[in-house]
């Protein structure tokens, strides 16, 4: 994979010395590998705990905070139970924006739902990249994910945050 990355840099007419080829390449390659699902990241024992590779986080956790799979040799899936969370959130938010920006654009508010477009846009481009789960930890709660995620992406949309449950 470090030929092609240096062949694509090369024929977009990068102009740089061999030293930045190598590093950029070095870098693009391991940003590469750590979002890469197919490479292999068998499960093994820590202190007696069974560890399970999250491809969310690009990390091994316990194998308690991962998804059940019963389908899945180790019976969970390889992405633990917070940045699902977060995924799933980021993948029904990324359409329903949409929704919300025709709207806007229908009021005739176009920077607002311009904004929109580009939030959709980014929250289904982002979804399946390590970095963007670096805030959620393992040990959140459904409810406590959906407010970060309602706090980082919401921020200039208050309306399209979860109105609280009243008891």
């Amino acid at each position: 994979m470090r030929t092609e990355i240096i062949n694509i840099l090369a024929d977009s007419g990068v102009k740089i010395s061999k030293d930045k080829v190598a590093q950029i390449t070095e870098q693009l390659y391991s940003l590469f590998q750590a979002n890469s699902s197919k490479q292999s990241h068998p499960a093994f024992e820590k202190d007696g705990v069974t560890m399970i590779w999250c491809s969310r986080h690009g990390e091994y956790h316990p194998i308690e905070v991962m998804v059940p799979n019963k389908s899945k040799k180790d019976g969970v899936a390889n992405y633990c139970k917070a940045a699902q969370r977060k995924w799933e959130w980021m993948h029904a938010k990324s359409t329903l924006v949409a929704s919300y920006a025709s709207n806007y654009f229908i009021n005739d508010e176009i920077d607002k739902a311009k904004k929109l477009v580009d939030l959709g846009k980014y929250l289904k481009e982002t979804k399946n990249i390590v970095s963007t789960f670096e805030n959620i930890t393992t040990d959140m709660s459904s409810e406590l994910v959906v407010k970060i995620c309602e706090d980082e992406f919401f921020a200039d949309f208050p309306e399209l945050k979860s109105k609280p449950k009243s008891k």
